[in-house]
């Protein structure tokens, strides 16, 4: 330690004051504690957290005097002095400096040699913390947070080290990562390579031996293959020749897969832009919602083979990578990063493929929901994903919102996210970059600009658009960058003249291809000796020649690819085109049922392929290598490849994903099938995937084939194109769906749809009758959803026809049985139809605290949407019980929860309490809002309304054509409440020509069959005017609306 540094406090380790070269212990007390804590938080913690974190066992939770006496010994401790200690009534700061500070201050610089020495062992090691559970919790997540950061500079400084050529020296510092968590394979892998190209075969050996006992002992696991591919070049660097030796090191540079991160040649500029913009996206790292600062976004773009991927290899972070082939099936790419974080878990969340090969599986099922009423059986990561995000008050009742923050915790809690391949990357996928970016992770990724997809564009634009993105173009590397790339290959190119331009032209500067030419060389003897061959002719260049005698050279890339491949045997190119049609990471668990192998034979293949560079060290073949050899087989290989993974992957690939294989192979049927499924169980029983469920029933649509699930996906389709506003589309599919298919499950979705629409447009008579024939479609089917769905219809049907009890009847029986159920969005919703009937009868007082009860279900649930309603609901009823203005705080708080749809009854309820209280301007906006409904029902309510304030503000031509527009509006619907508000006004305000107009609507109406609440509004309206043309003074008793619109 250097003398004369000011003192510090030592946080890593047991604690301690450092004072030049004096290393002091600290006394272990609570005061010590304390002070501890508000060194390591360094800003202003409250009260209230301090006293939870260090209150021991046997204390109450309120004891806030507890915390004044400890702060009082803390001040007289002699290194409280290091900084002052300032407290305030609710908070406490103490910014002491400390090894911790510096740490922090060391990798937000970019100071990587710095913070990796700093860190000399975990946070606080060795403290006592029995007694205090509230402080042993947070500690354990505070090492766990710096950890991770020292990680990030672990591998920051590996790559610094790499660039140098000192891997010694980055496999030692790797050694002291794996010992703090022995079983972590990817930092061993990234041991082993450093270990490779610094000669220290042996000690690499022994370490490998040590862990795969461990992981032995400890898990029952075998190491993944592409770490015994590594222990196999380090074996076989003992028995070869110098030649080989670099040519096995030139491996380990060239090779494009896994996360170690060599030198990059040629790519220098271009490596520290990219590592500058990380490191200031790093520093500026917020953890909340940020949005007005500008996301930082780093893209490389590149053609394929261009070095993107070796670029992003410098920087630390999670991987999401995007695949060829799967752009449509959702979140893919996302929750296949969440299965390599989880590979060593088991359980439900992770589906069923896990073991040694989990590695390469494909994450966490989204195709059908287990455990959904109705779904088939299958594993689902969606469901335990947006559980994961809590039912907190505040929490976004959107489950898409849940799952991006779900997400955001287990993918963004490190150093960065890194996206591969963008080009390929679904709209949700992408979607979630943004989201990510938004909130400070920092981001970088790679897409290739000639395969820029709709969605990737639109997402380049909006990031543009806020100015965070910075986008890294790799252009060719010039002929001297490929003399070096050739040399540290192999020594021989080095002395061939003019090889470096021959080299260019060959490769038009492309890193991976000119690197599958130097394989090609070798691998046809090529570098063998060191003579210097003829070189061909070429203009400008004398004495330009391929080097040996090669026959004709091969021209494209791909063709210089296939005769790389004309070495293999059959078998072995039997289970690269399986691999090829599987994609990712392959291995024999997956493979070797496909191929009709044995695992044994399998993995020899591999290995074999990957000696040949074929494959690389992450277990996945090389982009090139895997699209030659995709095109190289026929249409009918192609297609019986595709079923055999169908047939024999069933349970062990996503659904989705097996969709796609599904529809390559020809098998429409099955495709079908699994994307009715996915978007029935999996999206459309979820909030804020409706797009995607959509997506999925079009697909479906797109099929030649009309099956079963193809009329089943045209009925839930209609259901989505009319919550949509798209009626007539919605009503062009019901019909095809009743005109064609003889399916039960089609046609109950497609008459109850049918439904629906007519009971929105008012005709109640016809709704009446199409939801009695979905109900006797649907009857044998025993889909406890679909019922309750129907269910519903019929309820709210009911009710708009004035048959309260009957619909209270049907809602006080599924209340009671969900009451043994979960607490759910389903739950909630009935709960407001129960109350609404309830209220129709006039029994307000116990609607209410079914209202109340659904608040309390939607806060505990995080359902914001349910808490608008149910708020609503509250304040109309209090308007019935004549004490709307009690409702009104509630109902403009619920306002500030989201904005959407369900906020028009709300709307509309808070308009009526502003007019009671002469708040006339604001009511006229919320109505404004109100009008944009598409329900007859609401907008009718809000007319009425409207006519009354404008009489009230003297605005009577105003008032009028409300009132006119009303009539029209309701003249065409047979909605009982729409019907009854509208006739209300109109005798209370229109004058006596359009009341004339209006006589037979009034006339037409029963004042019993009317709900509650409009009952004596009616009848005091009519018993106010004296028959046809009558005028009296108005009435403006206003009308409260039910629960449901």
């Amino acid at each position: 330690m250097e003398s004369g540094r000011a003192p510090r406090l030592q946080l890593f380790g047991l604690p301690a004051l450092l004072d030049g070269e004096r290393v002091g212990p600290l006394p272990l007390q609570r005061p010590t504690y304390l002070l501890l804590v508000l060194a390591l938080r360094g800003e202003w913690i409250s009260r209230e957290e301090l006293t939870r974190l260090l209150r021991t066992d046997d204390e109450e939770p309120s004891s806030r005097g507890s915390l004044r006496l400890l702060l009082t010994r803390a001040r007289r401790l002699p290194w409280a002095s290091l900084a002052p200690l300032e407290s305030g009534a609710q908070r406490v700061r103490w910014p002491a400096p400390s090894d911790v500070q510096q740490f922090r201050e060391a990798v937000a610089a970019g100071r990587w040699e710095e913070a990796t020495t700093l860190y000399g062992a975990p946070l606080l090691r060795g403290l006592p913390l029995q007694g205090l559970p509230g402080l042993h919790d947070w500690l354990e997540g505070e090492r766990a947070a710096l950890q991770t950061l020292w990680l990030t500079a672990v591998h920051a400084r590996e790559a610094e080290l790499g660039a140098r050529g000192d891997f010694a020296g980055a496999a030692t510092l790797l050694r002291r990562a794996l010992s703090t968590d022995p079983l972590s394979e990817d930092t061993l892998q990234r041991v082993l390579r450093a270990s490779l190209r610094a000669g220290q075969r042996h000690e690499a050996l022994q370490l490998f031996g040590h862990f795969s006992l461990k992981l032995r002992e400890e898990l029952n696991l075998e190491p993944l293959p592409q770490t015994l591919a590594l222990v196999e070049a380090l074996r076989q660097t003992g028995t070869q020749s110098g030649e080989a030796d670099q040519a096995t090191e030139a491996q380990t540079v060239a090779s494009s897969g896994g996360s170690a991160a060599p030198a990059l040649i040629g790519r220098a500029a271009q490596r520290r832009q990219l590592g500058a913009r990380m490191a200031r996206a790093r520093a500026a790292q917020p953890r909340v919602p940020d949005t007005q600062s500008a996301p930082l976004v780093t893209l490389l773009s590149g053609e394929s083979g261009s070095g993107k991927t070796r670029l992003l290899q410098t920087q630390p972070g999670s991987w999401v990578r995007c695949a060829a082939g799967l752009s449509r099936v959702p979140y893919l790419p996302l929750l296949n990063a969440v299965r390599e974080l989880d590979v060593a878990e088991s359980g439900p969340d992770v589906g069923p493929d896990v073991g040694p090969d989990a590695g390469s599986a494909v994450g966490p099922h989204i195709g059908p929901e287990s455990g959904t009423p109705g779904a088939p059986p299958g594993g689902s990561g969606l469901k335990p994903l947006i559980a994961a995000a809590g039912h907190a008050q505040g929490t976004p009742d959107s489950d898409r919102e849940r799952l991006f923050a779900a997400l955001l915790g287990r993918l963004g809690a490190g150093p960065g996210v890194i996206f591969d391949d963008l080009q390929w990357a679904d709209s949700g996928t992408l979607d979630w970059l943004r989201y990510a970016a938004q909130r400070g992770v920092p981001v970088c990724g790679a897409f290739r600009p000639d395969e820029i997809s709709p969605a990737l564009q639109a997402t380049l634009d909006t990031l543009e658009a806020a100015g965070g993105l910075e986008v890294i173009a790799l252009t060719p590397l010039s002929a001297d960058d490929l003399g070096a790339l050739a040399s540290a290959f192999s020594p021989v190119t080095g002395r061939w003249h003019g090889f470096p331009g021959w080299l260019q032209r060959r490769s038009g500067g492309n890193p991976q291809f000119a690197l599958e030419w130097l394989r090609f060389l070798r691998q046809e003897g090529a570098l063998q000796g060191g003579g210097a061959p003829p070189l061909e002719p070429a203009r400008g260049h004398p004495q330009a020649s391929a080097p040996g005698d090669l026959g004709r050279p091969p021209g494209a890339l791909p063709e210089l690819v296939r005769r790389r491949l004309e070495g293999l045997s059959a078998a072995d190119r039997r289970v690269l085109d399986a691999g090829s049609v599987l994609g990712g990471v392959l291995s024999p668990a997956r493979l070797s049922p496909l191929v009709e192998q044995s695992g044994w034979e399998v993995g020899d293949a591999l290995g074999r392929a990957a000696r040949l560079e074929l494959l690389g060290h992450d277990g996945r073949l090389h982009d090139t290598v895997r699209q030659t050899l995709y095109d190289a087989l026929s249409g009918p290989q192609q297609r019986f490849i595709h079923g055999r993974v169908v047939q024999t992957l069933a349970g062990v690939l996503d659904a989705l994903e097996l969709a796609e294989h599904a529809a390559l192979a020809g098998e429409e049927p099955v495709a079908a099938r699994l994307w009715f499924e996915g978007a029935r169980y999996s999206f459309g029983v979820r909030r804020g995937f409706e797009q995607e469920a959509s997506a999925l029933y079009r697909r479906v649509l797109q099929l030649r084939g009309r099956s079963p699930d193809w009329y089943r996906a045209c009925a839930y389709l209609a259901v989505r194109e009319r919550v949509d506003g798209r009626a007539d589309e919605a009503r062009a599919l019901i019909d095809t769906v009743l005109r064609e298919s003889d399916d039960r499950l089609a046609r109950a979705v497609a008459r109850a749809e049918g439904a629906s629409l007519a009971y929105l447009a008012g005709r109640m008579d016809e709704a009446t009758r199409l939801i009695g024939l979905a109900a006797e479609e649907a009857a044998p089917l025993g889909d406890p959803g679909l019922a309750r769905d129907i269910l519903l219809i019929q309820a709210n049907t009911a009710h708009y026809r004035g048959e309260y009890e009957t619909a209270l009847h049907i809602a006080e029986g599924v209340v009671e049985a969900q009451r043994r159920e979960p607490l759910s969005h389903g739950g909630c919703n009935w709960l407001s139809t129960l109350a609404a009937n309830l209220c129709a009868l006039g029994r307000f007082g116990e609607a209410l605290e079914y209202y109340r009860e659904q608040l309390e279900a939607a806060r505990f649930l995080g359902l914001r949407g349910q808490q608008v309603t149910a708020s609503s609901d509250i304040i109309a009823t209090l308007h019935d019980l004549g004490r709307i203005q009690e409702g009104v705080e509630l109902a403009e708080a619920a306002l500030e929860l989201v904005q959407f749809n369900d906020t028009y009854p709300l709307r509309y309820h808070i308009a009526l309490a502003y007019s009671r209280s002469g708040r006339h301007g604001e009511a006229l906006d919320q109505l404004r809002e109100v009008m944009n409904s598409a329900s007859v029902n609401m907008r009718a309510h809000a007319l009425a309304l409207l006519a009354e304030v404008h009489l009230q503000l003297d605005a009577t031509p105003q008032a009028h054509a409300a009132l006119r527009g009303g009539l029209e509006l309701v003249e065409g619907c047979d909605i009982l409440t729409a019907r009854g508000v509208m006739a209300t006004a109109l005798l209370q305000f229109a004058p006596a020509p359009l009341l004339q107009e209006a006589w037979p609507l009034i006339a037409g109406l029963r004042p019993e069959t009317l709900p509650a609440y409009l009952r004596g509004d009616f009848e005091s309206a009519l018993a106010g005017r004296r028959g046809p043309g009558a005028l009296s003074e108005p009435l403006m008793p206003g009308s409260a609306l039910p629960g449901t619109n």
